[in-house]
């Protein structure tokens, strides 16, 4: 969690992970980052919901080219 911290009579957040003041609740690490650390996080999270998304375009296209292999290969068989 953010550790607290001041100097007279005031609480500071800070931030959990580069000790920053000025810190917020994130969503992706569950505790009080700063803005920067917010926006390194959500880059990452991002990044990985591209590389999740490229890996099933990727087993769709496998798929459908098996599917169209498969085809063909029916087709030169009814010819002959």
């Amino acid at each position: 969690m953010a550790r607290k911290s001041g100097g007279w009579g005031y609480r500071v957040s800070r931030c959990g992970r580069c000790e920053r003041p000025g810190a917020m609740f994130s969503p992706y690490s569950q505790q009080t980052v700063c803005p920067q650390c917010l926006a390194f996080e959500r880059a990452a999270a991002n990044l990985q919901a591209a590389v999740r998304e490229q890996a099933e375009l990727d087993a769709m296209e496998a798929e459908y080219a098996d599917e169209r292999e498969t085809m063909r290969s029916l087709r030169q068989g009814a010819v002959q």
